[in-house]
């Protein structure tokens, strides 16, 4: 038996399977990435050969910002000290409690914040959420790379296409900063003052 073929609908924006040859719909499931689809069609098709009854199961639920956000802190927990690994959970806490489009990101389903769509508002949203909290630009940094951290990872697991704030403009400190904090010991007690 030939392999069933696995195909991305747009309209619903996930992968489905044609299982028209096992007695299914010709889009059955509804599933986040190809391989996790490829991998039903497998079952489904092996099912069939062997001849067991193959049913249309219920289609994976789509999950919260926050359900992702579970998976992700409970990798990194293994991955990071203590100490960053806390800045970390905080920082990621405060972009559940972003409001994007009225409702709290933590509540968004991970997949509609990935749309190629929705990706620029979400960039807007988030670039504004940092400019406008009034905290320094080294804080607004540590926010961006925390987040960006995180959708990063959601698109490797493939639950999104793309790092929707991976280019977001930020304002970068002062050069005058830097200046400081290569002479000044105070500021940084890995320099020497040169005479």
């Amino acid at each position: 038996m030939r392999d069933l073929k696995v195909r991305f609908r747009q309209s619903r924006q996930c992968w489905v399977i044609n299982a028209t040859r096992v007695g299914l719909s010709n889009t059955h499931g509804g599933f986040r990435t190809k391989p996790e689809a490829e991998a039903e069609a497998e079952k489904l098709k092996a099912q069939f050969v062997l001849g067991q009854d193959v049913e249309a199961k219920a289609k994976p639920k789509l999950f919260s910002v926050r359900d992702a956000l579970e998976d992700y802190q409970a990798n990194q927990a293994k991955l990071q000290t203590k100490s960053y690994f806390e800045a970390q959970k905080f920082n990621l806490g405060l972009l559940t409690a972003v409001k994007f489009k009225g409702v709290a990101v933590g509540k968004h389903q991970m997949e509609r914040l990935g749309r190629k769509s929705e990706r620029e508002d979400f960039r807007t949203c988030i670039q504004l959420a940092i400019k406008n909290e009034g905290k320094s630009v080294e804080t607004m940094q540590t926010r961006r790379k925390h987040w960006s951290k995180f959708f990063k990872f959601a698109a490797g697991k493939g639950w999104i296409d793309a790092n929707p704030i991976e280019d977001i403009q930020l304002p970068k400190p002062s050069k005058k900063m830097y200046a400081l904090q290569k002479c000044s010991p105070v500021l940084s007690l890995g320099c020497k003052l040169t005479r």
